[in-house]
C-alpha cells in the first residue's frame, strides 16, 4: 500500500500489524511501524500551519488535552484520566479528544470536563483514520497547552498526528507495561504508572524511551477518610449481613477478570485457596471479578461456599466487599495492581502474589516496594496469609503502613507534584525521538507471558486472523491477493483461497450439524472465521464468488446429509454419533 501510495489503507494496515504484535512481549518496540507512523505523519499539515494567529493571553490558564481512542465507563484510562483532571489545579483547564467513541461518554468523565472548564471533542467516525489523525493535530496546535495519550496499545491515530516535531509536548500513559505497544519514539515523555524500578528499566531498556518519569495511578480518596472505629464497625457489620459473610469470620478479598486467574502449572489460585481452608477451615475468601465457571462452582460446593466468586462488579459496589474484608491477597498469575491499591487505601493489609508470578505480572510499585514484602513460594504465600488471619494486631499494623503510603504517591499534594516532575522533564515543545533496535526482554518474562497466555486465552493463538477482520471492519482491502479475474492465481492466492475455503466451510458445517440437533456446539471464534472469511472471498471478485457458490452448495449438502442421518437414527434408535 506504501509503494502505491494508498496511504489510508496502509494506515489501517499498520494498525493490522500493531494489535498482533500487541499479544506478545518479546519485542515491545517495532523499528517498522514506528517509522511507517512517521511517514503518515509527514503527509499531515505542518504544526505551524494548525497553531493559531492571535497570541495567549497573560492570565492564560494552563489547557490539558486528554486523548483517548474510545472513554469506557469500566476499566482503567477512564478512571485515571477523570482523577487526574480532578487534580484540584485552579489555573488548569483539562478537555477531552475521543478518536472512535462509539457510545455515550462516561458521565463521570464529563463531570470532570466541565468542572475543570474544560470542552470534549470527538472526531468524525465516517472520516479515515489518517483524516482523524490531521484532525488531532490541528486540534492540539490551536487548545493545548500538554497533550496526555490515554491511547490503546495498537493506535495509529494520535501516534500519526504526533509524529512530526512541533506543538505542545506530548505525554503517553504506559498503562500496558507488560506487552508491546506503538509509539515509542513519537513521544515526548513516557509516564509509568507504577514507579517501580523495573517498570523504569523495562521502558528504558526495551522501549529505548529518551524520558520517563513517574506518575503514579491517581486514587480517590474513600468516602470518609479517617472514619471512627464505631462508623467502621457499623458498616462492616452492614456489608457482612448484605454479603453473608459471619461477622466473626476472618473474610479475604482478592479481584480480577476471570483470566486472571487461570491455572498455569503450579499457579493455581483457587487450588491454593482451597488449600488455606483446609488448613483454617472457618474463613471466608471472596474473589470479584471473576465469572463462576466450572472449576469457581465445584470449588464453592467442596467448600460449603467459603470460597466463592461474587462475579464482575459495578464500581458503586465494589465498596462494600472493601468494607467487609479483612484481608486482600492478590491473585495470580495475573494481579490487579489498581485493585490492590484500592483496597490498601482503606487500610486493609494485602498479600503480594509470590515469586512465581513475578512484576510485571505481579504488582510492584513507588507505594509498596518498601512496605510489602514478596514471599519466595507458594508455600510462603499460604504461611503468610494464615499469619495474618491469625493476629489481627499484625493485620492492622500492616493496613495502617500501607495506607499511608498509597495517600502519600497516590493522592493529594504529594501525587500532584509527580505531575509537576513530569512537566519538568518534557522539552518545551514536542520533538521526535531517535529510532533504535529493540533488545528483547528477558527469556523468563516473555516465556511467561506466552505460557499465560495459552493457557488463559488460547483464542489469542488466534490474533493475526482477528487483526485481519478488525482491518477489513475499517476499510481495510486485502491488496496482496490478485485482483484481476483473468490473471492467474499467484501460490499465495492459491494458498488463501485453500485456507478461507477449509475455515468457512468448517463453520458452515458446524452450522448445519447444529441446526439438525447434532450436540456438538459452534465454537464462539468460529463465527468470526466466518465473518472474515467471507468478507475477504467477496472482495476477490469471480475467483472468490466462485469458491462462496462451491461452499453454498456443499453446506445444502451436508444439512440434507445431517437429516438423513438424524433420521435414520431415529428409526433406528442406533447410528453413529454425529
Amino acid at each position: 500500500n506504501v509503494i502505491a501510495h494508498d496511504y489510508v489503507q496502509a494506515l489501517i494496515w499498520t494498525q493490522t500489524a500493531a494489535s498482533a504484535l500487541s499479544t506478545q512481549n518479546r519485542e515491545l518496540t517495532s523499528p517498522r511501524v514506528e517509522k511507517l507512523l512517521r511517514l503518515f505523519g509527514s503527509l499531515l499539515p505542518p504544526f505551524t500551519a494548525c497553531q493559531p494567529t492571535s497570541p495567549k493571553k497573560p492570565k492564560h490558564k494552563e489547557r490539558w488535552l486528554h486523548v483517548f481512542n474510545q472513554a469506557l465507563p469500566y476499566g482503567g484510562h477512564t478512571a485515571m484520566a477523570t482523577r487526574w483532571m480532578q487534580d484540584g489545579v485552579a489555573n488548569r483547564t483539562h478537555s477531552v479528544a475521543v478518536l472512535a467513541q462509539k457510545q455515550d461518554l462516561p458521565e463521570e468523565l464529563r463531570a470532570a470536563v466541565r468542572a475543570s472548564g474544560g470542552k470534549v471533542h470527538a472526531a468524525d467516525l465516517t472520516q479515515s483514520l489518517l483524516d482523524r489523525a490531521a484532525w488531532l493535530r490541528s486540534l492540539a496546535a490551536a487548545n493545548a497547552d500538554y497533550v496526555v495519550l490515554h491511547i490503546d496499545v495498537e493506535d495509529v491515530i494520535a501516534l500519526s498526528a504526533f509524529a512530526a516535531a512541533g506543538g505542545p509536548p506530548v505525554f503517553l500513559v504506559n498503562h500496558a507495561a507488560h506487552i508491546y505497544w506503538n509509539g515509542a519514539s513519537n513521544v515526548d515523555v513516557i509516564v509509568n504508572c507504577r514507579g517501580s524500578k523495573l517498570e523504569a528499566h523495562w521502558t528504558q531498556a526495551y522501549r529505548n524511551a529518551a524520558r520517563c518519569a513517574t506518575v503514579p495511578i491517581p486514587l480517590a480518596l474513600p468516602e470518609d477518610n479517617a472514619p471512627s472505629e464505631a462508623l467502621l464497625k457499623q458498616r462492616r457489620e452492614k456489608a457482612r449481613e448484605t454479603l453473608g459473610i459471619p461477622q466473626d469470620a476472618v473474610f479475604i478479598l482478592t479481584s480480577g477478570d476471570s483470566y486472571k486467574f487461570t491455572a498455569m502449572e503450579e499457579l493455581d489460585f483457587i487450588a491454593v485457596c482451597e488449600d488455606l481452608l483446609r488448613q483454617m477451615p472457618e474463613i471466608f475468601i471472596g474473589a470479584i471479578g471473576p465469572a463462576e465457571d466450572e472449576r469457581w462452582a465445584a470449588a464453592r460446593e467442596r467448600t460449603g461456599s467459603h470460597l466463592r466468586t461474587f462475579g464482575r462488579q459495578l464500581r458503586s459496589q465494589v465498596p462494600l466487599f472493601l468494607q467487609a474484608a479483612d484481608l486482600y491477597i492478590e491473585g495470580f498469575p495475573f494481579g490487579s495492581t489498581t485493585a490492590l491499591l484500592e483496597a490498601g487505601i482503606r487500610a486493609i493489609p494485602v498479600v503480594l502474589s509470590p515469586a512465581q508470578c513475578p512484576p510485571p505480572y505481579g504488582t510492584d510499585g513507588i507505594a509498596v516496594d518498601n512496605v510489602l514484602i514478596r514471599a519466595a513460594s507458594l508455600e510462603d504465600y499460604k504461611s503468610n496469609i494464615l499469619d495474618l488471619c491469625r493476629n489481627d494486631e499484625q493485620r492492622a499494623r500492616l493496613g495502617t503502613q500501607l495506607r499511608d503510603s498509597i495517600l502519600k504517591h497516590h493522592t493529594g499534594a504529594g501525587w500532584r507534584n509527580y505531575v509537576e516532575q513530569a512537566i519538568q522533564v518534557a522539552p518545551k515543545t514536542h520533538s521526535l525521538q531517535t529510532i533504535s533496535p529493540p533488545i528483547p526482554t528477558e527469556p523468563a518474562a516473555h516465556l511467561y507471558w506466552v505460557a499465560f497466555k495459552r493457557a488463559s486465552a488460547p483464542w489469542l493463538m488466534r490474533r493475526v486472523e482477528d487483526a485481519i477482520w478488525q482491518a477489513i471492519s475499517l476499510g481495510a482491502k486485502p491488496m496482496s491477493l490478485d485482483q484481476n479475474a483473468g490473471a492467474s492465481q499467484s501460490p499465495l492466492t492459491a494458498g488463501v483461497l485453500a485456507e478461507l475455503t477449509k475455515q468457512y466451510s468448517h463453520h458452515l458445517y458446524l452450522e448445519a450439524a447444529k441446526k439438525s440437533g447434532a450436540a456438538d456446539p459452534v465454537p464462539a471464534h468460529s463465527s468470526r472465521t466466518k465473518t472474515w472469511a467471507k468478507a475477504i472471498l467477496s472482495s476477490l471478485g469471480p475467483a472468490g464468488e466462485m469458491v462462496l457458490r462451491l461452499i453454498r452448495r456443499i453446506k445444502t449438502w451436508r444439512e440434507a446429509k445431517f437429516v438423513r442421518c438424524e433420521n435414520d437414527k431415529a428409526s433406528k434408535n442406533a447410528g453413529p454419533k454425529i
